[in-house]
């Protein structure tokens, strides 16, 4: 029974399971809601929206959450205008949302190209690397989302 709790002894092992635990309440309250509203494609949207803020921000050398959360914030505001102003559907907006930002990001990635950037880094990433600054990043935006869902679901 040891080897079960051998590896709470390494620091990223114990980092990478708050974070997954974290991750994993957060997806569930987050997931139940959008398949509620009937957008549960907008997550995958904007999880592949992203990489074009990521590679900007690499390349430009600031912190890439900020790359990050800009190109989330823009792909789910283009994903509510393009119904508003044209004939196309929601799930059609998020469809074409998606494959423009990743394509957008696989061409930035390749233009920018660096040694230090790696596109498989950046789509699988990699949970053993957690940092304890991340785990606290990650419980902040965790606590702020599910208060906010409290507040405010109805």
């Amino acid at each position: 029974m040891n080897w079960l709790i051998e590896p709470l002894g390494f620091e990223f092992m114990r980092n990478a399971i708050a974070t997954a635990v974290l991750l994993g309440i957060l997806g569930a309250v987050v997931g139940s809601y959008l398949i509620v509203q009937q957008m549960s494609l907008i997550s995958s949207v904007i999880a592949h929206a992203v990489l074009p803020g990521l590679s900007i921000a690499f390349f430009l050398g600031i912190n890439i959450s900020i790359g990050a959360l800009i190109a989330g914030v823009l792909s789910a505001l283009v994903v509510a205008v393009i119904p508003q102003r044209t004939r196309v559907k929601v799930d059609a907006a998020m469809a074409l949302t998606f494959s423009s930002f990743l394509g957008l990001g696989v061409i930035l990635i390749t233009v920018l190209k660096t040694n230090q950037l790696d596109l498989e880094d950046i789509l699988f990433g990699d949970i053993l690397g957690v940092r304890p600054a991340d785990v606290w990043q990650t419980l902040v935006i965790t606590a702020v989302i599910l208060l906010l869902t409290k507040l405010f679901y109805k």
